[in-house]
């Protein structure tokens, strides 16, 4: 069987190479993975055990999936047990120059239709941030996320946003700081969010029996790929404990993954799954990710991922290719 892949694309356009891998096309490799959670009877992974994958390399495991659900003329959500024809989505919202600017931002998202806003924090513009957030957007769901800037010396500032109203404050501590995770947690009201300390199954189960969190961002980009993502959701739906799917700005294909990932039950959360204008002014694929009127995105009905290469766009940002032919 012969494949060929490889582009290259500007890093603006595309932050990792996963999107462009999650092709048929695509291969897998050492570690990386094949199946989603055995939920079809013939995928499985390439292997149970090995090193942990390192953030990216789940570029490698939804290729094959796609491939699998289009040989059996079904969308890939339907081929991994999902059970919605659409998905709750969110926005995120980065750091801004001023509270005026983040309000503003927030206010125009909320105007477009999301009906929940992720705002971005670090030492310094969080508390403040988060307050002027809440009063402009009262009702709305709101959560922060720190992406690992504070210590376990920082309890006060998290203590102090119990009366916001908070979904969850997402990934506070450090990456490997479990540990303090679940010494800060049982002293908030507000449900801690693990992130980038979830890498596969094992941590997702390690950060629960240690009480780090009540809550698990999963991205399929960063726990290498469909597969072990749907294992995590599997722990995570028998435990009871709420799961989102979180984005890496992908384009067109990436996100095709990620709404069908979010089509299983357990995802109860809005996830960080804009529509595609939210970063591209054009993107790789023909099918568009349009925010529906009640805040979902529609879920592909083609077989596989559902989306089609625009192949014009993508020789317009290619800068250079390599091919590869496996035989």
């Amino acid at each position: 069987m012969g494949g060929v892949c490889g582009v290259t694309v500007p890093r603006l356009f595309l932050r990792n190479r996963e999107d462009c891998l999650a092709h048929p096309a695509g291969f897998h490799g050492p570690g990386s993975a094949v199946s989603a959670a055995g939920r079809h009877p013939r995928l499985r992974p390439t292997s149970e055990a090995g090193p942990r994958p390192s953030h990216g390399e789940g570029r490698h495991g939804n290729g094959p999936v796609d491939l699998y659900s289009r040989a059996a003329g079904q969308p890939l959500a339907r081929f991994m047990g999902g059970e919605r024809d659409r998905v709750p989505v969110g926005v995120s919202v980065g750091i801004q120059p001023s509270i005026e600017q983040m309000v503003q931002t927030v206010l125009a998202f909320r105007d477009q239709g999301y009906p929940r806003i992720k705002i971005k924090i670090m030492p310094g513009r969080d508390l403040e941030v988060a307050r002027a957030v809440r009063e402009a957007i009262p009702g709305v769901p709101l959560q922060v996320d720190a992406n690992s800037a504070y210590t376990l010396e920082s309890a006060l500032i998290f203590k102090q946003m119990d009366d916001l109203d908070l979904l969850l404050i997402e990934q506070p501590l450090g990456e490997d700081d479990l540990v303090d995770h679940s010494k800060l947690a049982p002293q908030l009201l507000t449900p801690l969010c693990l992130d980038e300390s979830i890498h596969s199954l094992d941590h997702a189960r390690w950060a629960l029996e240690l009480g780090a969190c009540r809550i698990i961002n999963i991205k399929p980009g960063r726990v290498s790929g469909l597969y072990e993502a749907s294992r995590i959701h599997d722990y995570c739906f028998e435990q009871v404990v709420p799961v989102w799917c979180g984005g890496m700005l992908e384009t067109g294909i990436g996100r095709a993954a990620n709404v069908a990932l979010a089509t299983l039950p357990g995802f109860t959360l809005p996830g960080d799954i804009s529509a595609s204008d939210r970063y591209y002014e054009e993107d790789v694929t023909n099918e568009a990710f349009v925010l529906n009127s009640d805040g979902t995105l529609s879920v592909p009905n083609g077989p596989g991922l559902g989306v089609t290469v625009k192949n014009s766009a993508l020789e317009r940002f290619t800068l250079n290719e390599e091919s590869f032919r496996v035989t």
